[in-house]
């Protein structure tokens, strides 16, 4: 008898030890389908901010794009218009009258080269063309 308790011993010992092998092979498989999965997760969310940034730059080269136009193309004409204007305006004007209408052209000449300067440093395209350092450099110079 003792025997075969010890038999039944060692097979139930053998038994609960494979038991023990098997959770933890399939623990193991669990925790490495977890482990991928949350890195899976992460990559997919790392995706998502990189599309949304993207989106936004985008959006923001496209709407400087649209006020560089807009500046360049309605104002620019605006002011050229006016500037024109004056012109035919000035040999009507008495000589006072002439000298105030000059000043304001010059102020309209200078308003016109300020906003075509700005539409092309608003414009995307010209800063991936010369560069942001030259770009950052011709705002400086405009602005001294």
């Amino acid at each position: 008898m003792e025997g075969n308790s010890t038999i039944l011993i060692l097979i139930a010992s053998l038994t609960v030890a494979v038991l023990v092998v098997v959770i933890v092979i399939i623990f193991s498989i669990f925790q490495n389908k977890k482990i991928d999965f949350l890195n899976e997760q992460k990559e997919a969310e790392q995706r998502f901010k990189e599309e949304i940034i993207k989106s936004q730059l985008e959006t923001q080269e496209q709407t400087l794009q649209n006020i560089s136009w807009e500046l360049h193309d309605n104002v620019g004409q605006l002011l050229s218009v006016a500037r024109m204007q004056l012109n035919i305006l000035q040999p009507q004007l008495k000589e006072n009258q002439k000298e105030l209408v000059n000043e304001t052209g010059e102020i309209i000449s200078k308003s016109l080269q300020e906003i075509r300067s700005l539409s092309k440093l608003l414009n995307p395209e010209m800063v991936k063309n010369i560069g942001l350092d030259e770009a950052i450099q011709l705002e400086i110079d405009r602005f001294n």
